[in-house]
């Protein structure tokens, strides 16, 4: 029944009854793993290339001798300082100088902002020569660029909504003050996984979504959203809807840095924003966060460079973290080296879960915990055609996700390559075409605490020089469970 003696494959005797079609990794004569003969760091120029002419701008700020100054596209002053004392200044006065939707230019130069850069309205902003900021102010948990929407009302359901639902209904006149686009985040009492430890214990069910169009017929206003509910939400349990106003911010071609590994400062954060793109990043030398989205919708990060984010205290630090109640968040072609995690879902809580978050076509090396780690908070995960190697303390992928699709990684060198987070009731795993080199274990189900699988499947992975197992199912497996295709590479 199974294509594997122990130890390389391991299950539990009293379980195996409900999974009789199982197959296990079969032994290969040999096969061959290719590996790049050089670490790739994504250092690429920003899109309008470094040291480039300055393209079209609304305003400029740049560090002229031992003077910051900001102007207009015309070439007016809007303010100066002294550079490295009044950077944050300067930068806020040409931020409240534009309007929304145009464009801030920075030229070349070290800067050091000791205040917050704060943009709350929508921008696009480009870096010219590859400008660089350095994050000096000592209280944590603030950010160095601080790209804020605003919070609505909270406004109470008129009546029931279901899983796949996308209209909502309230009893009052609401046409004039919700718009089309905006952003709203839909919940009640339930908390979403029951008998959960610590501060998931009380983290009520909640999700974003974006509006797609807002009618009133008295007495009545009725939402249509975008996309389909994932839950269902009754005026029972107190479902409400929280109006969010999103942002949009694009940055592209700056590098931001701690001044200090083991401060856990955010350097750049984004709450309440949506359909932003973050391209030719580089951020470095911070024990928090490099790039945080909380309670935000549809952002991108390419092309990007995270390194030596882990604080020596904690062994944590994060390149990209998504918080809360987020949705369609993709982190693709980028680089993480030496982070605490270089990508982490979860959140503060009380309230929504993060979803349909995709990491792809980007390399992992090295770092203190596990490359990319979902905590047992978070609705679902796509993991998909990356590249894990190095030390990682805890594991390649560690998904707490209730639906988790981990697909055509190369992981190696790691303690377990891939494995679930946590307790998830009603949980979706899905493990196929990866390929695990030089692991303690290879696909390790029991991670944590136990679980509760729905779907289990696991095809077409390959594994050498495993150390333990190669799939290690130590939980009730479905019956309709899939474990297949799973060839083990001779040493």
């Amino acid at each position: 029944m199974i294509g594997m003696s122990a130890p390389r494959f391991r299950a539990f005797a009293a379980l195996m009854v409900l999974a009789a079609c199982i197959i296990g990794p079969a032994l290969a004569e040999s096969c061959t793993i290719n590996y790049p003969t050089t670490i790739y760091y994504n250092s690429t120029a920003p899109s309008n290339g470094v040291g480039g002419a300055i393209g079209a701008y609304d305003a400029l700020v740049r560090i002229n001798g031992s003077t910051i100054e900001a102007i207009d596209s015309e070439g007016t002053p809007i303010a100066n300082g002294t550079a490295g004392t009044d950077d944050a200044a300067v930068f806020n006065a040409a931020i409240n100088a534009l309007g929304s939707g145009t464009t801030l230019a920075i030229g070349g130069g070290d800067y050091t902002p000791t205040s917050r850069i704060l943009i709350n309205k929508s921008l696009d902003i480009i870096g010219i020569g590859n400008p660089r900021f350095t994050w000096n102010y000592a209280v944590a948990h603030y950010a160095m660029f601080s790209c804020s929407g605003s919070n609505g009302g909270l406004y109470a359901l008129a009546s029931d909504v279901a899983e796949g639902d996308r209209t909502l209904t309230y009893a009052g006149d609401l046409s004039s003050i919700i718009d089309a686009g905006d952003l709203i985040t839909i919940s009640d009492n339930t908390i979403w996984q029951p008998g959960s430890s610590g501060t998931y214990a009380t983290w009520k069910t909640g999700e974003i979504h974006m509006v797609r169009s807002v009618s009133y017929s008295n007495p009545t206003t009725t939402i249509t959203l975008d996309d389909g509910l994932l839950h269902n939400f009754t005026t029972a349990q107190g479902a409400t809807m929280q109006h969010r106003i999103p942002i949009t911010v694009n940055i592209d071609g700056i590098t931001v840095a701690g001044d200090d590994p083991d401060r856990a400062i955010y350097l750049i954060s984004c709450d309440y924003c949506k359909d932003g793109t973050f391209e030719g990043i580089t951020a470095e030398r911070v024990g928090g966060y490099g790039i945080c989205f909380t309670s935000s919708y549809n952002m991108l990060v390419t092309g990007s460079t995270f390194r030596d984010m882990t604080s020596g205290v904690s062994n944590l630090g994060y390149g990209v973290s998504v918080s809360n109640d987020c949705a369609y968040i993709t982190v693709t072609d980028s680089h993480f080296d030496n982070c605490g995690h270089g990508v982490t879902a979860g959140g503060t809580g009380p309230i929504g879960q993060p979803r349909d978050i995709l990491v792809t076509d980007s390399s992992f090396i090295a770092g203190t915990s596990s490359a990319i780690d979902a905590h047992q908070i978070t609705e679902s995960m796509t993991v998909d055609g990356n590249t894990i190697g190095g030390v990682y303390i805890y594991g390649g992928i560690l998904s707490g996700a209730r639906t988790s699709i981990i697909r055509n990684n190369k992981v190696w060198n790691t303690d377990t390559a891939i494995g679930p987070r946590g307790t998830v009731s009603n949980r979706t795993f899905i493990v196929q075409n990866n390929l695990i080199d030089n692991a303690e274990n290879g696909i390790f189900t029991n991670i944590g605490e136990p679980n509760s699988f729905d779907t289990l499947i696991i095809t077409g992975n390959v594994f050498k020089r495993i150390l333990t197992h190669d799939i290690d199912i130590s939980v009730a497996i479905p019956p309709s469970a899939v474990i297949e295709d799973n060839v083990e590479c001779s040493p």
